[in-house]
């Protein structure tokens, strides 16, 4: 139930109650990976880096083979701006798990930042590609790809398609003022 509860305080971004039901499960169950990993994103969105760190670290420690402990790091590195050692721990994960399209997300995202958007395209392809369903966020991130390509109809489209699926309306009329 805390697990679930922590789960849908995260999604509605309260992040305050989530973290407080996943301290809840870790003093129940303070081997529990998965409550360790989300948590250790929650940090993240709070910018307290030091303790996302420690609990990926924890992961690691739990299961030393664990991908869930790996892509926290990369995530975490990608938000610190430590770009290389991102890249670094993503391309080791894609090594690893080739057909998992959410590293290629995340790597594209880290491309994208690092202003390599050729590479950022080639991820969001085979994402593309593969995924039956893309979601409104990775809608957004092709469009922004494409509009650090100049190619600003096809962007306005993507932008178009995330607002159909939900993605917050103000930022969508912000990037289509941009693709204009």
């Amino acid at each position: 139930i805390l697990k679930n509860r922590a789960e849908t305080y995260a999604e509605i971004g309260n992040t305050e109650y989530a973290l407080i039901d996943y301290q809840g499960l870790l003093s129940i169950n303070p081997m529990d990976a998965d409550a360790l990993y989300d948590r250790g994103l929650l940090y993240i969105r709070t910018e307290n880096f030091l303790l996302a760190e420690a609990d990926f670290e924890r992961v690691l420690e739990l299961d030393p083979e664990t991908e869930k402990g790996r892509m926290g790091f990369a995530i975490l590195e990608k938000v610190r701006k430590n770009y290389g050692e991102s890249e670094i721990i993503f391309n080791y994960l894609i090594d690893k798990n080739p057909r998992n399209w959410r590293y290629y997300e995340e790597r594209a995202e880290l491309y994208f930042l690092m202003n390599k958007n050729a590479r950022a395209m080639s991820d969001l392809n085979k994402v593309f590609a593969e995924v039956t369903e893309p979601s409104a966020e990775l809608y957004v991130l092709r469009g922004r790809v494409k509009l650090a390509q100049y190619e600003k109809e096809s962007a306005a489209i993507d932008f178009k398609k995330a607002q159909e699926l939900g993605y917050d309306s103000e930022t969508i009329a912000g990037l289509l003022k941009q693709s204009f």
